[in-house]
């Protein structure tokens, strides 16, 4: 094994702890916004629309492949489904990396500031301050992007797989077309400003 290989392979070994951590973390932080728009959602909204964005669409898609016959209608109604009972937890998933955008920004923002600072540098802070504003701005646009091209993606494959294995067809599809769409967006996600 070359030695670039051996400290790259080192590098990432001594990082995957850190990485489980962080997606725990993730996770849990979209699970309770989740809970929380849900709950806004049932005192703002009236049963019959609360159900619809808390509908399971792994049942839903099984009863209605059941009751239905014309494989058109069975896309349209598990669509709808899978729209409506998923855009809680993309709005969850939305905020929660947002949120850690924005901090990012902000931490990479105050760290330049205050080099400049130690340095006594004189530049303008417009400057920095424009840069900055700008890349948060486009990478937010991206990420608000993939998210509801993700959002539709996942229905609309969600659709195709009730006609092939309701149930977990419809989960597995959905799933596949929202991971595509995140991977074609992958190089505009958030990641870690240096």
């Amino acid at each position: 094994m070359e030695d670039w290989e051996e400290r790259e392979w080192d590098r990432r070994v001594k990082q995957l702890p850190n990485k489980i951590l962080n997606g725990i973390i993730k996770y849990h932080a979209v699970t309770l916004v989740m809970r929380l728009y849900e709950h806004i959602a049932s005192l703002k909204y009236d049963e019959l629309t609360l159900d619809r964005l808390t509908m399971d669409s792994f049942s839903a898609s099984k009863r209605v492949a059941q009751r239905e016959i014309d494989s058109q209608v069975i896309r349209q109604k598990t669509y709808d489904i899978g729209l409506w009972s998923t855009v809680i937890a993309y709005l969850a998933d939305y905020t929660v990396y947002q949120v850690i955008l924005a901090y990012t920004y902000y931490k990479y923002y105050q760290r330049k500031k205050a080099r400049k600072q130690s340095l006594k540098v004189d530049m303008e802070d417009g400057n920095l301050e424009g840069a900055v504003a700008l890349s948060l701005l486009t990478k937010s646009s991206s990420l608000a992007a993939s998210r509801i091209l993700g959002w539709y993606a996942n229905a609309w494959g969600g659709s195709w797989g009730t006609l092939m294995y309701p149930g977990w067809g419809t989960l597995m599809a959905g799933q596949f077309c929202d991971g595509f769409i995140a991977s074609v967006f992958d190089e505009l996600q958030p990641v870690t400003v240096e």
